[in-house]
């Protein structure tokens, strides 16, 4: 069984590497997502103490960035889909002003 300073150091170390990669927009992110997700349910049954509560504080600060860089990252998503949503409809009104077939959107990725 892991003790309460393996865990929390595992917790500090884990956040710090998702906010990292959150904000390179590395696929690791889901690696790092899942052994923060690990650390936190193992820490859950061991006990704390106040000389853990400085790095405790420090993870709790790392996952909270990580959490506005994951919303960041989503309204990102969420705008590039709008854009190519205006561009198939745009592609659609020109191709129905022609009279032709809508061919595929062209996207370069």
């Amino acid at each position: 069984m892991p003790t309460t300073d393996a865990v929390i150091r595992e917790l500090h170390e884990s956040s710090l590497a998702l906010l990292t990669a959150l904000r390179e927009r590395s696929p690791q992110f889901l690696e790092y997502l899942e052994r923060r997700e690990h650390a936190l349910l193992a820490l859950k049954t061991l006990p704390a103490t106040l000389r853990d509560m400085p790095l405790l504080q420090a993870a709790v600060v790392a996952g909270e960035a990580a959490a506005l860089e994951a919303s960041h990252m989503r309204q990102e998503s969420v705008n590039a889909l709008n854009r190519l949503q205006s561009q198939r409809l745009f592609s659609r009104g020109l191709s129905a002003a022609a009279d032709q077939p809508c061919a595929a959107l062209d996207l370069k990725a």
